[in-house]
C-alpha cells in the first residue's frame, strides 16, 4: 500500500505544470534571459476573466557573441497592431508589458542584443497560428532565432494573436 502511494505521488508531481510564468494577471512583465541566451520560445495561456495573458519566455545558449543591448520603446498603442524587429542583427533577449484593466491590453518594449561577429539572413514571419483565448506556445525552429514580433488586438476578443519574425545567423 506504501508503495502504491508513493508512486501516485510521484506520479501527481512528475504530471504537473512545468511553467514558470513570468508576469501574473494584470501585472507588468519584465524579464531577460541571463547573459550570453536568447529568447527561443514563448509560452502563453489567456484567462477569459482578467481578459490577460501570463507569459513564459524560455532561453538558449547564444552561439553569436553580443556586442551592445538595449530596451526599445513601446512598440504598440493599446488595442492596435504591433510589428516589433530589433535593429540590424538584433535578436530578442526579453521584453516588459504593462497591463490596462480598462483597455484589456498590454503595451510592450523588447529587449535585443546586437552581435559583433554574426549577421542575419533568411528572415521571416514565422506561419504559426494559434487562436483567441487559447494556449500559445511558439518555438523557434532549429538553427533560428526571434529577431522580431508582429501582434494584432481584437476588442471584441480582448486578446492578441502573435506571429514571430526568425532569421537565421552566420558567422563573420
Amino acid at each position: 500500500m506504501q508503495n502504491l502511494l508513493s508512486i501516485c505521488l510521484l506520479l501527481v508531481l512528475t504530471s504537473s505544470s512545468s511553467t514558470a510564468w513570468q508576469n501574473d494577471w494584470d501585472a507588468p512583465l519584465n524579464w531577460a534571459c541571463p547573459g550570453g541566451q536568447a529568447v527561443n520560445r514563448v509560452v502563453s495561456q489567456y484567462d477569459n476573466g482578467k481578459h490577460d495573458r501570463q507569459f513564459e519566455m524560455k532561453c538558449s545558449d547564444f552561439p553569436g557573441t553580443f556586442g551592445s543591448c538595449y530596451e526599445t520603446p513601446f512598440v504598440n498603442w493599446w488595442d492596435a497592431i504591433m510589428v516589433a524587429s530589433c535593429y540590424e542583427s538584433g535578436v530578442i533577449i526579453g521584453a516588459s508589458s504593462v497591463h490596462d484593466d480598462t483597455k484589456e491590453d498590454r503595451r510592450w518594449t523588447y529587449h535585443c542584443c546586437l552581435g559583433d561577429d554574426y549577421y542575419l539572413y533568411d528572415c521571416h514571419y514565422d506561419n504559426s497560428v494559434h487562436d483567441y483565448h487559447g494556449w500559445h506556445d511558439y518555438s523557434a525552429p532549429a538553427g533560428y532565432w526571434i529577431h522580431g514580433v508582429t501582434s494584432n488586438h481584437d476588442d471584441n476578443q480582448e486578446d492578441r494573436l502573435w506571429q514571430y519574425k526568425i532569421c537565421k545567423i552566420g558567422f563573420y
